[in-house]
């Protein structure tokens, strides 16, 4: 069909445009998207999930359609997503690349809604952030306490999660955050000052 025709060219062009940008573009770019999600209230900012959408496909999706073909992403759908699952929706969209049968949550039964675990995008969203970044967001986001290499337990992002406690204002903040520092994401100074102080130690 001519329609389909033409949104195919449309979605190549855009693919184009996007894969000449540097991987530090790239992930300014979906950093940016992943804003423009939460203030269209497409995106729901939900700890404790990676990708949940409801009533979010267009229609049965086959194991070798492109995840972003089948998906519609407007407010209705009901989108719950951690950070990773934002950054890897937002990529999904703006780069392609990635098929329903890559997500098994999606290729094992087929309705209307999505549930996406972290499993099936790790080797996809290695493309754009490096496991250390993902590391970082995600425990950011999340509030982890992370165990250094020396052993020692690091409380830097407990302190930022409780900095902002409202999901959707943490996520904004960690996108900006990636947008100012050109595609990286780094911990404020006060939080870093703050690394080997548990924030649930009290001394009677």
């Amino acid at each position: 069909m001519p329609t389909n025709k033409k949104a195919a060219a449309k979605l190549n062009a855009r693919n184009k445009r996007f894969l000449a940008l540097t991987k530090a573009e790239r992930r300014v770019a979906i950093a940016k998207d992943v804003l423009k999600q939460l203030r269209l209230n497409v995106y729901q900012a939900s700890p404790g999930t990676y990708v949940c959408i409801r009533n979010g496909l267009k229609r049965d999706a086959l194991a070798d359609d492109q995840l972003c073909d089948v998906l519609s992403l407007t407010a209705p759908s009901r989108c719950a997503v951690c950070a990773r699952g934002a950054m890897f929706l937002s990529a999904v969209m703006k780069f392609d690349n990635y098929r329903v049968g890559d997500c098994y949550a999606l290729g094992r039964e087929m309705s209307q809604s999505l549930y996406v675990g972290d499993s099936d995008f790790n080797e996809y969203e290695n493309h754009f952030f490096s496991p250390q970044q993902i590391d970082l967001i995600e425990s950011a986001f999340e509030g982890w306490t992370r165990r250094l290499p020396d052993g020692n337990l690091d409380y830097t992002s407990v302190h930022f999660q409780r900095a902002y406690p409202d999901a959707t204002e943490r996520l904004i903040v960690i996108m900006k955050n990636i947008i100012a520092n050109r595609g990286i994401f780094k911990i404020p100074k006060e939080f870093l000052n703050k690394a080997s102080e548990n924030p649930d130690y009290s001394a009677d």
